[in-house]
């Protein structure tokens, strides 16, 4: 990953047309006023063709005709990550990030709320609990920090990436891991929180909420660059 990163970077640049970034590229001359190096660099003006042609060829090449769905996706159709994005919405984002990256990461997230029994999850997805039912997860290839291949071309046994988040776990605020559980450190950001699969979360009767249900073990059932 630390190979791709200056790639990544000139990628992020052209993408948010050099926002704060046109010093780097247009560096000051040796003996140029500092007055003029200001005017210069507030002239130039970068082009958003990169982007736009990415924008208009995102989506293009993928069916907008939907077939043999799980009954699982279908379910969840107009709302497939939890966050209100139609699933045609959502791979037409999940192109767009191919297109400008390279790759990125789509992945299956079970349900974050576990139930004693068939029929309390069928009330809760009445009351209108999204987290009761898995959701898809689209991950840039810029914040997939680590993956480990158990073979030659084998998938990923083993994935961490982080997450934007806008209250994100920072190391004042992060609870410690269960008796027995290791976190080792791992550079994130603010902003940011740091996910791990295969990662099992810890529940029992003294974690469940008084409604009755449990956190499900959060675990990344699939995975395609």
């Amino acid at each position: 990953m630390a190979a791709l990163l200056p790639r990544l970077q000139l990628v992020q640049d052209c993408w948010h047309l050099l926002s704060g970034r046109r010093e780097h590229y247009l560096p000051r001359g040796e003996r140029e006023p500092e007055s003029a190096y200001r005017r210069r660099v507030e002239a130039a003006l970068p082009s958003g063709f990169f982007r736009d042609a990415l924008r208009t060829f995102a989506g293009m090449l993928a069916s907008s005709h939907w077939r043999e769905l799980p009954a699982s996706l279908q379910a969840v159709i107009s709302d497939v990550d939890g966050c209100g994005t139609d699933l045609g919405v959502f791979l037409e984002a999940a192109d767009l990030l191919v297109l400008r990256d390279g790759a990125a990461l789509v992945g299956v997230i079970p349900p974050v709320h576990l139930w004693p029994s068939e029929g309390d999850r069928q009330q809760a997805l009445r009351n209108g609990d999204r987290l009761s039912l898995p959701r898809l997860l689209l991950i840039e290839r810029g914040d997939v920090l680590h993956w480990h291949l158990p073979g030659n071309h084998a998938l990923p046994d083993a994935i961490t990436w982080r997450e934007r988040r806008p209250n994100a776990l920072t190391p004042s605020n992060q609870a410690a891991p269960p008796h027995g559980a290791t976190a080792p450190p791992l550079a994130v950001p603010d902003g940011f929180s740091c996910c791990r699969w295969p990662r099992w979360g810890w529940h029992g009767p003294e974690h469940r909420d008084p409604g009755g249900r449990s956190p499900g073990p959060q675990r990344l059932a699939h995975a395609t660059p």
